[in-house]
């Protein structure tokens, strides 16, 4: 195997253990956010965002969240980029899609197009 291939495959594995270590991450907190708002009684919420939310941002929905279910909610924050902008939010059930990439897919398949 020619020096380049082992250059190679060296940062592939780099990439790869980083990537794993964000979903074992993502995992945890997913996992621990489920216990907390199982232990207390609350509702658990997955907030997605193409990007990180600001505080006052966090609030509105906090709020929002309390007014629909009208209890506590434990909120698990996350960013997908590939959500292009917006949010989803999804709690138990019910689901809200309020993404750019989601509206667009709506809109393409309205007009009988895709995008390229």
């Amino acid at each position: 195997m020619p020096k380049n291939d082992h250059a190679i495959i060296d940062q592939a594995l780099t990439l790869l253990q980083g990537e794993l270590k964000e979903l074992a991450a993502e995992s945890i907190n997913e996992s621990v956010a489920k216990a907390v708002a199982e232990f207390t009684g609350d509702e658990y919420a997955q907030v997605q965002s193409a990007v990180l939310l600001t505080p006052d941002e966090k609030n509105k929905i906090t709020n929002l969240l309390l007014v629909i279910f009208r209890r506590d909610v434990t909120i698990q924050y996350g960013v997908n980029p590939k959500l292009l902008g917006g949010f989803k939010i999804s709690v138990g059930d019910w689901k809200l899609d309020a993404s750019l990439a989601t509206k667009i897919a709506e809109l393409t398949n309205y007009l009988g197009g895709t995008v390229s």
